[in-house]
């Protein structure tokens, strides 16, 4: 099929499967494909709703087309799709020390901030990371220290013509979920949090049929993480079925915390945060992240409980393994500088 064939029946209302899905964005990625079509294509998506094959092709296709990285076994990501809007600190950056140093391969993939006041790449800048690593680097250090950061633009030299329709359209398109699915790496498993509750069962459905286990979440107050505010819900996913359930902070043994107790904002204000943390202050934005903590290490099989995994989050900060492993990136990527 010729991309109009696909363009006519996501207009005409249908689905595309997952290989058309993928052979769809692979021409949007072409140097043949022009913005008209991308743009015809992007706004046809939307309006039908997309399915959980198309999430699945398109973040397939995106990974095809993004820079080549050698398979390593066991590699985890803990990326969200952002987009709540919350004014949240950094949760799942300052959360990603703790799983590394919980012995969780974490490949962390990110961007600068789209619509909060600091991204993943804002803040790891702001602590001192280096984010502009080689592909031969990034190789390097998640093989040495178990954890690395994959700035997106560097990952994706293609998407400069897609970028330019996705501005020129100024609304939500499919790439606001597709960018945590389309890690450069074949990960294994995932912890992703996504800014609307509807989209937990398709991006779940998405990550069974790309072949990997996780928990995919929605928080209440919009929150792509698990929150304190209120219940999260979750889609556990694992080889065979997906089991969905929701969970309020009473249930973990915390207390209910309000948006404002965990409001973030410049890289400069939420390195502080992730150093208060690291570094054992307690309060509603630790509690947070022990909660996010508990769910990755579930989400990478490395506890068998949510109990568990709080302990073992508590163990990493006030044992400072985490403030550690933090410094260890630090010190380590400035060699690829």
């Amino acid at each position: 099929m010729e991309f109009k064939d696909y363009l006519l029946k996501v207009s005409s209302g249908s689905d595309l499967n997952q290989e058309e899905a993928k052979e769809a964005i692979n021409y949007m990625f072409s140097d043949e494909a022009t913005q008209g079509e991308i743009g015809g294509f992007l706004l046809a998506l939307k309006t039908k709703g997309e399915s959980y094959e198309e999430i699945a092709g398109m973040a397939e296709g995106m990974r095809e087309n993004a820079i080549k990285l050698k398979n390593i076994e066991g590699l985890f990501d803990n990326c969200g799709t952002g987009g709540d809007r919350s004014g949240s600190f950094n949760i799942s950056t300052t959360n990603s020390f703790l799983l590394a140093a919980g012995g969780v391969k974490v490949a962390k993939h990110g961007n600068r901030s789209i619509s909060s006041k600091s991204g993943s790449a804002d803040l790891l800048t702001s602590l001192g990371v280096n984010i502009n690593i080689t592909k031969e680097g990034i190789e390097e250090l998640i093989e040495k220290i178990g954890i690395v950061f994959l700035f997106a633009p560097n990952m994706q030299p293609k998407f400069k013509n897609i970028m330019l329709v996705r501005r020129s359209l100024g609304i939500p398109t499919i790439f606001n979920v597709l960018g945590p699915l389309a890690n450069p790496f074949k990960l294994e498993s995932q912890l992703l949090g996504v800014y609307r509750k509807d989209l937990v069962k398709p991006i779940a459905k998405a990550l069974k049929a790309m072949g990997r286990t996780g928990i995919v979440l929605n928080g209440d107050d919009r929150l792509d993480e698990g929150t304190l505010t209120g219940e999260t819900h979750l889609a556990i996913v694992g080889k065979e079925r997906i089991e969905y359930k929701s969970i309020t902070p009473e249930e973990l043994g915390f207390q209910r915390i309000t948006l404002k107790d965990i409001l973030g904002g410049e890289p400069e204000y939420n390195k502080q945060i992730t150093l208060d943390i690291l570094n054992g202050k307690k309060g509603a934005c630790r509690d947070t992240v022990l909660f996010n903590c508990a769910l990755g290490l579930l989400a990478a099989n490395k506890v068998s409980t949510l109990e568990e995994g709080i302990d073992r989050g508590k163990e990493l900060i006030d044992s400072k393994k985490a403030l550690n492993k933090l410094n260890q990136l630090i010190e380590e990527s400035q060699c690829y500088a």
